[in-house]
């Protein structure tokens, strides 16, 4: 019973350690909301519409990105341009939890009812539009009946 207790409070104890190595950068968060700071905000219906609807994107799934990249990163996603780089302007993954990605894969098929043994590696995309194209490619795959 004892050795069972020790070891359950050694688990605590090693996952609230690591909970700074795991969580989103609040600082770098800022430095790239801030660097965006002269861009226009605007809201999930303007973004699709300005940026979105001219590459054949899905509303649906614009409004998606828009929603869970905001949640996910802590970022004005509505001042950011499809140009924008993930990694070097972005700092997704530096800006985001550890499990974002997982988190973003799971909730992108749940939402759009995909069976797909694709996952999420944003390390595949240079930049936002790549990735949501991306995403709208899956979309676009999807069998019509399902």
């Amino acid at each position: 019973m004892l050795s069972r207790l020790t070891l359950q409070l050694q688990n605590r104890w090693m996952a609230l350690s690591s909970y700074p190595e795991m969580s989103p950068d609040s600082g770098i968060r800022q430095q790239v909301n801030d660097s965006h700071g002269d861009r226009p905000l605007y809201r999930a219906v303007e973004w699709h519409q300005r940026f979105w609807y001219p590459l054949g994107v899905q509303r649906l799934l614009s409004e998606f990105v828009y929603e869970l990249l905001t949640e996910c990163s802590g970022l004005n996603v509505g001042q950011l341009l499809p140009s924008d780089r993930l990694m070097e302007d972005l700092q997704l993954p530096l800006v985001c939890w550890f499990d974002w990605e997982l988190v973003w894969t799971e909730q992108f098929t749940t939402r759009f009812g995909l069976e797909t043994e694709w996952m999420l590696d944003i390390g595949e995309f240079e930049t936002l539009q790549e990735f949501v194209l991306c995403l709208n490619k899956q979309l676009k795959q999807k069998p019509p009946n399902g």
